[in-house]
């Protein structure tokens, strides 16, 4: 059963966020229910059908929705809506999109780094691992630096608190073990 039961709720909503042209977007909530709630994603109120380039996934009570090759026409409000018999609920977030641009003169294959898909905000019980992802271009490839509060990690944990790394298709992760209250 699930700790929060009921009616589902939202635990981390979707972000709006920004992406260049013929990148990848990916919307990510957190949501919670009893009995385990069914998902449908839509975009400017019109039900998205996971095929194509849309591609939805599910981990755990973590929602994804993924556009492939993103558009101009990709751009808009995108909403997640969850119901189970107790009820619903849904959130939105808007994805706009901009062409790709070189960002240094000189260098006209160099671009700044841009984020496809932000870290979400988890929450989780004290003492449990938790692990946060996000996915960054640019070129060169960018070195990301994790903080909390605007401090480095290693500045205020030992490093067998957390580990970083980075996996395949500019997926990068923090992963902390033993969560403990801020």
């Amino acid at each position: 059963m699930d700790v929060f039961g009921g009616a589902p709720r939202f635990l981390a909503y979707p972000r709006t966020f920004t992406v260049q042209s013929g990148a990848d977007a990916l919307l990510k909530c957190q949501i919670t229910g009893d009995p385990q709630p069914s998902i449908a994603w839509e975009k400017d109120k019109a039900p998205i059908a996971p095929a194509g380039r849309f591609r939805v996934q599910a981990e755990g009570n973590v929602y994804s929705l993924l556009v492939s090759r993103v558009t101009p026409e990709d751009g808009g409000q995108y909403i997640c809506k969850a119901k189970n018999s107790v009820g619903e609920t849904y959130a939105a977030a808007t994805l706009k999109v901009e062409p790709g641009e070189p960002c240094c003169e000189g260098h006209p294959d160099d671009w700044a780094p841009v984020f496809l898909a932000r870290p979400l905000s988890l929450r989780v019980g004290r003492g449990e691992d938790v692990a946060f992802s996000c996915r960054v271009l640019g070129q060169p490839g960018p070195v990301l630096e994790w903080e909390k509060d605007g401090r480095k990690l290693s500045d205020l944990f030992e490093s067998s608190h957390f580990c970083v790394g980075k996996e395949p298709e500019d997926w990068h992760f923090l992963r902390i073990f033993g969560s403990r209250p801020p």
